[in-house]
């Protein structure tokens, strides 16, 4: 065999294996698969979570977080279908080109298939708690005593109000004689002088355990003589040995019950937003009764001047009334303002939607914008 022959043949064995190579190398990326992954956002640029994405004709699927973001992983080469799906938004689908072994950014954006009602814009605290408490207000910005927001409350694990008290400095709890919790303030024998809603509740041992913490809007705690205010100076030294006062919640409408009750069924959540109309098949859609009361701004951030946002999506029923197993939150940058939008949903009033000469359930989203008023001292928040 001549030399220019065995280089030829050499040649196209080199030639054979880079194919092989190449086939294999293609073959390995195929059983790779290809990665999908992206942020899923509304019209607004919102980040939506808890949408259900897949590829058609495919097992693989995943749910965005509480980000927006999602990865699908293991999907198989070639022409593919991504289908992201959400109650209240329209279906969104977009025809992707996949080679194994890649990953690939693809964010969506959903339309809203429910109405998005007119922003509410929430500027400063809103005061539905009563002439009552602008007293315990106004000693809260003196700062002199100790003092317990529902906000601190909310935000504690205590499940009993000596517990909740057990965390001011100098308040030392141990047990009465009989049963309940006998309270001492820093450097006194005696039981401090309790009132409730501005009032002495006794003269003598006072078992603050008897009041439930979930009723309680606000507490106040002097230790000290000095520190004590005139409104609650008792008779005969009875607050000699200090003041403790606990200011209740405002009555709440009694539908807030059922409400909290219905809001625990999520299994029940997925048959009532289907069975509820869209703008689109309503003839008058429902709007918010501009007198129901709106969220309160939360006073730590209201006074740090936090401002912030909260959108929501939720049925309303054919009394005007919000279905509370339906509502959930789409959008949120504080916790605190999504507690106060929820209470505030709950005794939220709508002129309800009509179809066909009737009131109808209609599904809606509804933003809330909380500015802080400008002329707020600013403060860091607790």
């Amino acid at each position: 065999m001549s030399a220019s022959v065995r280089r030829t043949s050499r040649l196209r064995r080199a030639l054979l294996v880079l194919v092989l190579c190449a086939v294999g190398s293609s073959a390995a990326s195929a059983q790779l698969g290809a990665v999908i992954r992206g942020v899923v956002r509304d019209s607004a640029g919102h980040p939506v979570p808890g949408v259900d994405l897949g590829v058609a004709g495919a097992a693989v699927r995943t749910h965005s977080d509480d980000k927006g973001e999602y990865r699908i992983a293991g999907v198989i080469p070639g022409p593919a279908t991504l289908v992201a799906r959400r109650i209240g938004f329209k279906p969104h689908s977009q025809n992707i080109q996949l080679r194994g072994g890649l990953e690939y950014t693809v964010d969506i954006t959903l339309v809203a298939a429910a109405e998005v009602l007119e922003a509410v814009n929430v500027t400063a605290p809103h005061q539905v708690y009563e002439a009552r408490l602008a007293g315990f207000n106004a000693r809260m910005q003196k700062k002199v005593g100790h003092f317990v927001t529902r906000e601190r409350i909310d935000r504690a694990n205590s499940t009993t109000l000596s517990d909740m008290l057990r965390e001011i400095p100098g308040v030392k709890i141990g047990p009465m004689r009989n049963e309940g919790r006998a309270i001492r303030l820093r450097g006194s024998t005696c039981p401090p002088l309790v009132f409730v809603d501005g009032f002495p509740a006794t003269a003598g041992e006072f078992d603050v355990d008897i009041i439930d913490l979930q009723s309680v809007e606000g507490i106040e705690v002097y230790a000290g003589l000095g520190t004590i205010p005139p409104e609650f100076t008792g008779p005969r030294e009875l607050d000699r040995c200090g003041v403790i006062a606990i200011w209740s919640r405002p009555s709440r409408d009694r539908r807030q019950a059922a409400f909290r009750a219905e809001a625990r069924m999520d299994s029940v959540r997925l048959s009532e937003l289907s069975s509820a109309l869209t703008h689109d098949e309503v003839d008058l859609a429902a709007r918010l009764d501009t007198a129901s009361p709106g969220p309160r701004y939360p006073d730590s951030l209201f006074r740090a001047r936090v401002p912030g946002q909260v959108v929501v999506e939720f049925v309303v029923d054919s009394a005007g009334m919000v279905e509370a197993a339906t509502i959930d939150v789409l959008a949120s940058s504080h916790p605190l303002f999504t507690a106060s939008v929820r209470e505030a949903l709950l005794s939220a009033h709508f002129y309800p939607a009509w179809a066909k000469g009737r009131r109808v359930r209609q599904f809606v989203q509804l933003p809330f914008s909380f500015v802080p008023d400008e002329e707020s001292p600013k403060r860091p928040p607790e």
